[in-house]
């Protein structure tokens, strides 16, 4: 994946893209264009972001959800990239540096090391869809032990924040498993792997199809700011389809 798609810098400028046909209701021709942005230019950052919002009321009047919530989820990265762009440039350097990585373990390990790294988590997992059943299989882990592997490596239903990030394709997270009523049939696998929160963020492509999910797990209750979140997704939308070209 391009790391200047939906969303990225280069030395001297940021891209971003988006749907003319929800830019503007006068202007309703189903394409593509892409803003190439000097950076500096808040001027344009803010119309680029105001144009997605745009998008989004008219793509959910439509009833086409999915990409409301894409072109929603484009005008808070502009917003982001206007806060803390030197965070935003070091997690796609992060990322490219994961898909530069050769195919293989490392490229997923080192794709997890990246992932725990921006929400400062103490375990976590990545997951890829059975390309037949759909289940989540578990391709690379850190911090758990073969219990939690087994118990987790299958998933087909939405009781977990995997299962229901994957459901939903959607970011979910329980800020303390001991509290949410659905994840009551793992409660003894989370404490016997000692975490406490999870949070769950699925990639879906172009054709909504599920392509992974990464999770990350706290030791203690844990809610992650919605600046971490998208930063997150973000991140997950950068290197989930290299790593799961690499399984």
């Amino acid at each position: 994946m391009n790391p200047l798609q939906n969303g990225g810098f280069s030395r001297s400028r940021s891209v971003f893209v988006y749907d003319r046909a929800v830019a503007a209701a006068e202007d309703p021709w189903n394409g593509t264009i892409v803003e190439t942005v000097p950076h500096g230019d808040e001027t344009m950052l803010r119309r680029v972001a105001a144009a997605q919002r745009s998008s989004a009321l008219l793509l959910r009047a439509s009833g086409r959800e999915l990409a409301a919530r894409r072109a929603e989820r484009a005008a808070r990265r502009i917003a982001l990239t206007l806060d803390r762009r030197e965070v935003i440039e070091r997690m796609l350097t992060a990322a490219r540096s994961v898909r530069e990585t050769p195919a293989g373990n490392l490229r997923r390990e080192r794709a997890l090391d990246g992932a725990l790294e921006l929400l400062t988590a103490d375990l976590g997992n990545i997951q890829l869809p059975g390309r037949e059943s759909g289940t989540l299989r578990i391709v690379t882990q850190t911090g758990f032990r073969e219990s939690f592997i087994e118990h987790f490596d299958g998933v087909d239903d939405d009781t977990s924040a995997c299962g229901r990030a994957a459901a939903r394709a959607a970011q979910v997270v329980i800020a303390d498993v001991t509290a949410d009523a659905a994840f009551e049939p793992h409660r003894r696998i989370a404490a016997d792997s000692r975490f406490r929160a999870v949070q769950s963020t699925p990639l879906v492509d172009a054709e909504d199809v599920l392509v992974a999910v990464f999770s990350t797990h706290f030791r203690e209750p844990h809610l992650p700011t919605d600046a971490e979140l998208l930063l997150f997704d973000w991140y997950v939308e950068q290197v989930g389809t290299a790593v799961a070209a690499s399984a």
